[in-house]
């Protein structure tokens, strides 16, 4: 299950974020995505890999 998905800037939170954004926000200089799942189920997982990985 997805907790949470947060995008922060230089150490700053942007805002919670769906998954689909997750990407472009990773391509962004100085940002990163916290994802937080629990007990994540192997099509959660998979889903995650196609939205994240360039």
């Amino acid at each position: 299950m997805l907790v949470n998905c947060v995008a922060y800037h230089r150490g700053q939170k942007l805002s919670d974020i769906p998954l689909s954004e997750v990407r472009s926000h990773l391509e962004r200089p100085d940002c990163f995505v916290w994802v937080a799942l629990k007990d994540p189920q192997p099509d959660e997982l998979a889903s995650l890999q196609v939205c994240c990985t360039p």
